[in-house]
């Protein structure tokens, strides 16, 4: 990978920080104890920072690869800078849509290169006991970045520690957005401009979600008036999950539940009658979005909170979507909904693991441990300052005006590479400033 060099300046905070907190570059390999998985030794003494080192790293993607983007490459050199230590990353870029299939077969057959990141926490579980991740408790010394997240975010402890004290990875955190209030990040959506010129209501319930799809099909027959992506809300309606969850009560594994039976059930019965596009459990995002805008479908059973928003400002389709709450089946009561706290910091549920036969433990836990700075989460969030983004009256970053007024600001990010983009996620994604999010959106057409 060429690194842009024209960059220092962004990066000399870093240095200053590493130079604090981190041992002087050296000429040796790292301590053997580090790649037992154990973690218990390791943690107890600094090991030397080798002049160079290649470190593998499997990560999805959605569309942009990271490393071929300004921000991208200028967190490599950030990275080797704050390090003392010349890094070549070498990725192994999944697209989204494919990354937790993948994962799953590289988890078991235990075949990941040193940072993995895997989708969902509790997927590690079953393989914690066959030495696969390095252990983490041992080395929370040379993690003081992520260690002061943890004790920040409301339970942070119970959500990262076992109960026998060990962790296996460093989880994704974010920054609040706003100062109060709470944010509903998976919604259905509905076509508003073709249920308002047929007379059909915003369904609340499953039944008039039933009612308008077949209304629909009759009016389309060419057409499935239903979709669905990996956002889907029918797990709120039927009171489940696809993973463990609290049910108020206790544990339990979703797709055993009679819950997750009902649910499937009424899936079935909108596919069989021809009004669930079959296409959408498989289709990408490219496929759906079109689909959106090109009147193919008209309902969504799930989509990520945004996205209707970037659809409205199309200029090529004169589509109008909107959010709304997941509707409620009679039989089970008030729908659940996907409530996140979006005024205090957050920890999530994916988890990059560091593999326990690594040759560079120790700097992969203090890389890690990096990108919880507030210099590294500015540069994947925001990008680079006066490129991308540029200081307000009270010194807080705002993105340039060609990204602000743009049609499709989202895609105008991708240009410069940052997270608060469509199609980029850099560097590790382990924190992100969610602040960037806010008022992220075009003013042409404003959502009802």
């Amino acid at each position: 990978m060429k690194k842009r060099s024209q960059k220092l300046a962004l990066i000399l905070s870093s240095i200053m920080l590493a130079a604090m907190a981190l041992s002087s570059c050296g000429g040796g390999g790292e301590s053997s104890a580090a790649s037992t998985g154990s973690g218990e030794s390791s943690g107890a003494t600094e090991a030397e920072i080798p002049e160079s080192a290649t470190i593998g790293i499997m990560i999805q993607h959605f569309g942009v690869l990271p490393n071929e983007t300004p921000v991208g490459q200028a967190w490599e050199e950030q990275m080797d800078a704050a390090l003392g230590c010349d890094i070549t990353f070498e990725w192994q870029f999944i697209p989204y849509a494919e990354y937790t299939e993948k994962a799953n077969i590289a988890l078991a057959a235990a075949d990941f290169p040193d940072l993995f990141r895997v989708m969902d926490k509790n997927l590690i579980v079953p393989y914690q006991d066959q030495g696969l991740f390095v252990e983490l408790s041992g080395y929370t010394d040379s993690m003081p970045n992520y260690m002061d997240f943890v004790e920040t975010v409301r339970y942070g402890e119970s959500k990262v520690f076992d109960a026998d004290g060990h962790f296996y990875g460093f989880q994704n955190v974010e920054i609040p957005r706003l100062e109060q209030g709470l944010g509903i990040y998976s919604v259905a959506s509905y076509r508003y401009d073709t249920f308002e010129e047929n007379g059909i209501k915003i369904p609340e319930t499953t039944d008039e979600f039933y009612e308008a799809a077949k209304q629909l099909k009759q009016l389309y027959p060419d057409t499935y008036p239903v979709t669905r992506t990996w956002a889907d809300t029918s797990v709120y309606t039927y009171h489940t999950n696809d993973a463990i969850f609290w049910n108020g009560e206790a544990y339990e594994y979703g797709p055993v539940t009679e819950n997750y039976r009902a649910m499937l059930t009424w899936l079935n019965k909108l596919y069989s009658e021809g009004l669930l596009d079959p296409e959408s459990f498989t289709e990408d995002s490219d496929m759906h979005n079109q689909k959106m805008l090109t009147g193919k479908v008209f309902m969504s059973l799930g989509e990520w909170f945004n996205d209707d928003v970037n659809r409205n400002n199309n200029e090529e389709s004169d589509a109008y979507w909107v959010n709304a709450l997941a509707p409620t089946d009679p039989e089970q009561g008030t729908a659940w909904q996907q409530v996140t706290n979006v005024n205090e910091p957050t920890i999530g549920g994916e988890i990059m693991v560091i593999n326990s036969n690594s040759e560079y433990v120790d700097l992969i836990v203090k890389l890690c441990d990096l990108q919880y700075t507030d210099d590294v989460v500015e540069l994947v969030t925001w990008g680079i300052e006066d490129e991308s983004f540029v200081r307000d009256e009270n010194g807080d970053p705002t993105f340039i005006d060609e990204i602000k007024n743009a049609d499709d600001p989202w895609s105008a990010g991708d240009k410069y590479g940052m997270r608060a983009s469509a199609g980029s996620r850099p560097g590790l994604q382990l924190a992100i400033d969610t602040k960037a999010f806010v008022g992220f959106r075009s003013q042409r057409r404003l959502l009802h």
